[in-house]
């Protein structure tokens, strides 16, 4: 993101953080200042800075689709939780989607799920659908993706 932006860009999103610092700093201050840098961009900034990636995507996905002929592979990702049931986290996700709460929202944005109880806890069964022709690392990275974006939001 500091790439896209600039360092004038960061210094004005990020006022009491040099970027060198946020590098350095754990874990936690750093996905504090990411939500920072994006809170500040807004949707349609984050959009403007991408709009070349999102086309040249969504080209991508319309050839992808076109080529497959209705073939599909399926990333499935699956997570469980102890520490809250799948009841709770679904009304914790509504309120954040109702609620609007931005902060939450842009620290982590899952797109596709479904969620279960379990006797201690919750499991999430995470699926989404590409065109059979997108290449298997693809597939497997968005996994990561996925399991990367709600257990951000479990531990939370």
């Amino acid at each position: 993101m500091a790439r896209w932006l600039g360092p004038r860009a960061l210094d004005e999103l990020l006022p009491d953080a040099a970027l060198q610092t946020v590098l350095r700093a754990d874990l936690s201050t750093q996905r504090a200042a990411l939500v920072t840098v994006k809170t500040g961009l807004g949707h349609a900034g984050i959009c403007a800075m991408l709009r070349r990636e999102m086309a040249l995507a969504e080209r991508t996905a319309q050839l992808a689709v076109a080529v497959s002929r209705r073939r599909t592979t399926y990333s499935v990702t699956r997570l469980t939780a102890s520490n809250c049931s799948a009841n709770e986290f679904a009304f914790w996700l509504n309120n954040l989607t109702t609620e609007n709460v931005e902060a939450d929202m842009v620290s982590a944005c899952p797109d596709h799920y479904l969620l279960r109880g379990l006797a201690n806890g919750h499991e999430a069964l995470l699926t989404v659908e590409f065109p059979v022709v997108f290449p298997r690392h693809l597939v497997a990275a968005h996994r990561w993706h996925l399991a990367a974006e709600f257990s951000n939001w479990i531990v939370a």
